[in-house]
């Protein structure tokens, strides 16, 4: 299962693929309903080695929660993707 690697972690030899990327955000899904919460993008990032996770997290919600419902579900992933991949953050297979 791909999973991912901070900005000072070394590149990895492919280039990720969306498929990549939303596997491992959606490994922190902690209760299994197919959409992440605030809490869970505060988890994802942390593991990204944000420095300020929380700020991330809030951020990554306004940016990918198009119905303001407090989650990011399937259709709103796209979103998510994009912003995770414009702080630089990598996908190793």
């Amino acid at each position: 299962m791909p999973h991912i690697i901070g900005k000072g972690a070394p590149a990895p030899l492919k280039c990720p693929t969306e498929e990549n990327i939303k596997a491992a955000l959606m490994k922190f899904d902690s209760n299994g309903d197919q959409r992440l919460s605030t809490e869970e993008l505060k988890i994802a990032f942390l593991n990204l080695g944000a420095l300020v996770p929380g700020f991330r997290a809030w951020r990554g919600m306004k940016f990918a929660d198009g119905d303001g419902d407090g989650f990011v579900d399937e259709n709103e992933l796209p979103k998510l993707i994009k912003y995770v991949s414009s702080l630089g953050y990598t996908i190793k297979a």
